[in-house]
């Protein structure tokens, strides 16, 4: 179980003079010219503490298991994330662009801001993140403790009406709905219709998929736009693939068990955030299906052979002021090989092509890097150590490796592929890593609110929670729920789990929430 070579506190990687300084410095603590230490092991820088934060807990109550399509455990701070695809898949559906908010979503609430100092609930109707409190504060106390229990035309100018109404997913015949991103007071949404369910009772619309403008504070339509697959908030835009023609509506109407089939080709298309209104269109290839992706804060299309099995893909950096795509990188592949995009490092998008074992468990046995501008390739062999079924996680320049329900974890080094460690764990169905670089460490939340932090470079542990914090018991994975959620807001650890939040500092992650709230969900 290798180690991996040295990396400082708050760096990415040092460079060849800081790791000569660091050899030399170990050499002189071996000869015991600096007199030892702990163990050999430095302490963590104090953690940063957003101003007037204390630890707290809110929990969402009255809001049923279930408020519809699209629930998951995530919080996000109202500042930029760190990593790429996180970026678009969980941190830009909670953006609020203001660093004293978090936007949360849980087990019977979904999309709902707190405050980050103290978990106050901000209404949706607030002006400012600093008006009065309004949830119920029952269960309120100093060092308190949770209770025991654990649609128009394809691309063309313009938004497509209606116009401001309030949006309720429940009515709406969705059968999918997710947030991906904030801007300029409006929260964006990618929505999939249901044709059999009640927003589509005539059926005209056969099921389709819709990005939805909503005023953020009131929840109002202010536009909407069809897209075929996908879309996302980049820059001052927001950015879809085009709607193209669905060649397969049934002559009957029965949508019974119905997947819609679009014609290839189309173009990417950026719409204003607040009117809706077509700011530029890329044309893709021809005979291809093209969707956005934004990894490493640029934009890229990824473009299929096919419009479901995939099959050979195409990445292509998206040229905006050219109106051109790029080609950058071709998966050499076919049916259910594609490799995974597990985001950006340094300048490169980093990919995993799957190797001889694709069903049901996947081995990874390299990694592609590939220049962001250039395309130019680079292949880095994994260990073999890494066994079949891991779901790989890019964090800060590592992939992090979790397999058997998240009982084991491996770190790998995204450029040189060198293991540093690999852990098995006592925690089942645990939150995705979250690494702290400043303080070389890296942290995990189970189903029920427990936390463990490891270290960075060897994985060794550095502390565990062992009381619950999760007021309904936490995530139950048996029942379809998602699993828990982890942020940083800036060194405070936030969790996400069932249906409550809480933060806790990592200099004292036992120390009991000093104001402890419960909301009534809506």
């Amino acid at each position: 179980m290798g180690l991996g070579h040295p990396r400082p506190y708050g760096g990415r990687r040092a460079s060849r003079s800081t790791a000569a300084l660091l050899l030399a410095l170990g050499m002189c603590a071996a000869s015991a010219c600096t007199g030892g230490g702990d163990e050999g092991r430095d302490e963590p820088p104090a953690a940063r503490e957003p101003a007037g934060w204390h630890p707290w807990g809110t929990a969402f109550e009255g809001g049923g298991r279930d408020t519809g399509p699209g629930e998951e455990n995530a919080c996000a701070e109202g500042t930029d994330p760190g990593n790429a695809l996180d970026e678009e898949r969980i941190a830009t559906r909670g953006r609020t662009g203001d660093p004293e908010t978090l936007n949360c979503s849980g087990t019977g609430f979904r999309d709902e801001r707190l405050r980050v100092r103290d978990g106050a609930y901000i209404p949706e109707d607030s002006d400012r993140p600093d008006q009065p409190d309004r949830s119920d504060r029952s269960d309120q106390s100093e060092e308190g403790e949770p209770d025991s229990g654990g649609s128009g035309g394809s691309g063309g100018s313009g938004a497509e009406g209606p116009g401001a109404e309030t949006y309720h997913p429940e009515k709406s015949g969705s059968d999918r709905a997710a947030d991906f991103g904030r801007a300029r007071g409006m929260v964006f949404l990618d929505e999939e219709t249901d044709p059999t369910g009640p927003g589509n009772t005539s059926q005209a619309l056969g099921g389709q998929r819709l990005v939805r403008a909503l005023d953020e504070k009131s929840r109002e339509q202010r536009w909407r736009h069809r897209i075929r697959s996908a879309a996302v908030l980049h820059g001052d835009t927001v950015v879809g693939d085009e709607a193209t023609k669905i060649t397969n509506r049934p002559k009957d109407h029965n949508y019974e068990d119905w997947t819609p089939l679009y014609r290839p080709g189309g173009a990417l298309v950026a719409w204003d955030p607040r009117s809706g209104e077509e700011k530029w269109r890329v044309p893709v290839p021809k005979g291809r299906w093209c969707e956005p992706a934004r990894v490493g804060g640029k934009l890229f299309a990824s473009c299929a052979d096919s419009q479901y099995d995939r099959g050979k893909t195409t990445w292509y950096r998206v040229d905006t002021a050219a109106r051109k795509l790029h080609a950058l990188y071709t998966h050499p592949t076919e049916q259910e090989r594609v490799p995974d995009m597990v985001g950006a490092d340094e300048g490169d998008l980093v990919f995993l092509p799957p190797g001889k074992v694709v069903f049901p468990d996947r081995d990874y046995p390299k990694i592609v890097r590939v220049d962001m501008r250039t395309g130019k390739q680079r292949t880095v062999p994994l260990p073999d150590s890494l066994a079949p079924g891991a779901e790989p996680r890019l964090r800060e320049g590592d992939l992090y490796f979790s397999r058997d329900r998240g009982r084991e974890l491996s770190a790998v080094d995204a450029t040189t592929g060198e293991q540093r460690w690999q852990r098995r764990t006592s925690m089942t169905y645990p939150s995705e890593p979250v690494v702290s670089a400043r303080r070389g460490e890296v942290y995990l939340a189970d189903s029920a609110g427990r936390l463990l932090a490891l270290g960075r470079e060897d994985g060794e542990e550095r502390w565990r929670t062992r009381e619950p914090r999760a007021k309904d018991g936490g995530t139950t994975p048996r029942e379809m729920d998602a699993v828990s959620s982890l942020t940083l807001a800036r060194d405070v650890l936030v969790v996400s789990t069932g249906n409550t939040v809480f933060s806790v500092s990592p200099d004292s992650p036992e120390t009991r929430p000093k104001t402890w709230r419960t909301v009534r969900a809506a």
